[in-house]
C-alpha cells in the first residue's frame, strides 16, 4: 500500500523507474563535471530514459538552486516532452532554475525541508574598476559602438544600459511566471504574488500549491511506479555519470597551474555571473 496521494495516479505500463540525477548548478552545454548539471547531458539521459522499452516513468532527483536562463528553459522543454510520466523530487533545493526544471514534470514531490521557490531572475555585475586602479591595471577599450563594452569589470553601468537589462530581465522573469502558471495550473497574477524571489519550505510550497505533495525520494519513486502503472516493486534505472580518470586529472592540474592571485581576481569577478540566471543566491 503506498501513500494516500498515489490515489487515482495512472499513466502507461512498464516495470522500471529511471532516476536522473540533477545535483549542482544548472548550465549549457554537456560534461560530466562534479556540482554542474549540463542542459545537453540532461536532454540526452532523458532522451535515453524515453527509447528504453523497460523504462515506465523517470523520476529526477533535483538538488539545484539554479543557474543559466538558457539551460533551464532547454531541459524544461524536454521534461515537457518526454512521452513518459516524469516525476519531480526536490530534496535538499530546488530553487530558481531547479523549480523552473521541476514544473516541467506531471508530478512534484517535496522534502519538507526543501528550500524551493525563488522565482524570479538575476543578472549580477561586478565592478572593479578601484581594485584594478589600485593594483595598477589600466584598460584600454577600443569599441564599435558606445555600449560594445558594457558589463565590462572597468566601468559601471550606465543608466541607459541599465534599463537595457532590465528589460531583458523582465522578459526571462515573464517567461518564469508563465512556465509555472502552466505547470501548477495556476494563475498568473496568483504566480505573481508569490513570484518576488522568496524561497519556501517544501511544506510551504505544498500549501501555496506550487508542489504537489510532501514526500522523499522513495515516494517520488512510487508515484512514477504508480503513473507507470507498475505493479508491485519497480525496478530501478539509477542514471548517473561518473568522471573519468581524464576528467580527475584534468581538473586537478587545471587548479594547480593557476596561481593563487589568479584564482582569487576569478573568484572576485565571477565571469559566470555575467548573464541572466534563474539563480537563488544565498546570503
Amino acid at each position: 500500500v503506498g501513500p494516500a496521494f498515489l490515489e487515482g495516479i495512472t499513466g502507461i505500463a512498464g516495470n522500471t523507474v529511471a532516476i536522473l540525477d540533477l545535483q549542482g548548478v544548472i548550465a549549457s552545454g554537456s560534461g560530466l563535471s562534479g556540482g554542474t548539471i549540463y542542459a545537453d547531458t540532461v536532454v540526452n539521459d532523458l532522451e535515453m530514459a524515453a527509447n528504453n522499452p523497460a523504462v515506465a516513468a523517470i523520476v529526477l532527483d533535483i538538488n539545484s538552486p539554479g543557474g543559466s536562463v538558457f539551460a533551464s528553459a532547454t531541459i524544461y522543454e524536454a521534461v515537457r516532452a518526454c512521452p513518459k510520466p516524469v516525476v519531480a523530487y526536490m530534496g535538499e533545493m530546488a530553487a530558481s532554475g531547479g523549480y523552473y526544471i521541476a514544473c516541467g514534470s506531471d508530478y512534484i514531490l517535496a522534502h519538507p525541508a526543501t528550500l524551493t521557490g525563488s522565482i524570479g531572475v538575476i543578472w549580477q555585475f561586478t565592478n572593479a574598476e578601484k581594485l584594478l586602479d589600485m593594483l595598477g591595471v589600466q584598460t584600454q577599450v577600443v569599441k564599435s559602438g558606445q555600449h560594445k563594452d558594457q558589463g565590462g569589470y572597468h566601468r559601471p553601468l550606465t543608466e541607459q544600459e541599465l534599463e537595457m537589462y532590465q528589460e531583458i530581465v523582465d522578459e526571462a522573469y515573464e517567461d518564469f511566471l508563465q512556465v509555472v502558471a502552466d505547470g501548477r495550473d495556476l494563475a498568473p497574477e496568483q504566480v505573481r504574488e508569490l513570484a518576488d524571489g522568496r524561497v519556501f519550505s517544501g511544506r510551504q510550497a505544498v500549501e501555496l500549491s506550487l508542489a504537489d505533495a510532501e514526500g522523499d525520494l522513495d515516494d517520488a519513486i512510487a508515484v512514477a511506479a504508480s503513473m507507470g502503472n507498475i505493479e508491485g516493486t519497480p525496478s530501478l534505472l539509477h542514471i548517473q555519470h561518473q568522471p573519468g580518470l581524464l576528467d580527475v586529472f584534468l581538473s586537478y592540474f587545471s587548479s594547480v597551474q593557476r596561481p593563487p592571485e589568479a584564482a582569487l581576481l576569478e573568484e572576485l569577478l565571477n565571469a559566470d555571473a555575467a548573464r541572466p540566471q534563474y539563480l537563488y543566491v544565498a546570503p
